[in-house]
C-alpha cells in the first residue's frame, strides 16, 4: 500500500508541539509558508512543501512579509531545535525509503507538494539512519537515533552549528520569486542582504521600526 506523504507530514507537525495545555496558532503567509506556534520556544516557519525544505526552526520571534519576501528574526532554541530537527530528518528517511520502493511516489502529479529533486538527493540522510539500523515504525529506538543524528549535526556541521549557536539573533530572508531561503545572517549581514535584494523599506520587522 502506498504511504501518504501528506499524512507523514501531518505527524511531523504534531509531534514537536504535542502539549494539550498550549494554544496552537497557525498563520498563513505568502506562498506555501505558514507561521506555527505552540508557545515560547516552539514557534517556527513551516514551508509546507512535503519535506520541510526551507524550514526556519524555533524560536521565531518576529516576522514580516509581502508578496515578494518573508523576513524572519529567530532566537535559536537548541533543545527544541534538536528535537524538531531529529524528527524532520527521520521523516526524510521515511520518505526516501518509500521512494526507493516506488520512485513513482515522487514522480507523479499526485505526489502533491513533495519536492521531487530534494527527495532524490537525500540518500546521505537515508544512509545515516540505515547505518544505525533505524526502522520505519517510529519506535523509541528510532527516536533515540534521530536525536543522536541531530545532536551530531548541530555540533559538527557548520551550517547547523551556525543555526543553533551562531548569533543571539539569526535573521532570514525567504525570496518568494525563487522560493529560496537565505541565512542565517547577523543583523549587519541581514541589512546588507536587504539592500542587495532590494527589499522595500516599508517591509520591516518590529525590531526595525
Amino acid at each position: 500500500m502506498r504511504r501518504s506523504f501528506s499524512n507523514l507530514w501531518f505527524v511531523l507537525l504534531l509531534l514537536p508541539a504535542c502539549q494539550a495545555d498550549v494554544k496552537k496558532e497557525d498563520i498563513k503567509l505568502p506562498g506555501h509558508y505558514t507561521y506555527r506556534s505552540a508557545g515560547k520556544d516552539k514557534r517556527y516557519i513551516d514551508p509546507q512543501n512535503g519535506v520541510g525544505m526551507n524550514i526556519i526552526y524555533a524560536d521565531v520571534v518576529d516576522y514580516a512579509s509581502n508578496d515578494s519576501f518573508i523576513l524572519v528574526r529567530q532566537k535559536p532554541s537548541s533543545k527544541y531545535f534538536k528535537n524538531h530537527l531529529g524528527f524532520y530528518l527521520y521523516f526524510r528517511y521515511l520518505i526516501y525509503a518509500d521512494y526507493l520502493r516506488n520512485p513513482r511516489n515522487v514522480d507523479t502529479a499526485d505526489a502533491g507538494l513533495v519536492n521531487k529533486e530534494f527527495v532524490k538527493k537525500d540518500s546521505i540522510n537515508y544512509k545515516l539512519f540505515l547505518q544505525r539500523q533505524a526502522s520505519e515504525k517510529n519506535t523509541d529506538q528510532d527516536k533515540a537515533i534521530e536525536v543522536a543524528i541531530a545532536d551530531s549535526l548541530i555540533h559538527h556541521d557548520p551550517y547547523y552549528r551556525k543555526v543553533a549557536f551562531g548569533e543571539e539573533d539569526n535573521f532570514w530572508i525567504i525570496r518568494l520569486s525563487t522560493d529560496t531561503l537565505l541565512g542565517p545572517y547577523s543583523k549587519g549581514g541581514y541589512q546588507q542582504e536587504r539592500e542587495v535584494l532590494h527589499v522595500p523599506a516599508s517591509l520591516k520587522l518590529k525590531s526595525e521600526e
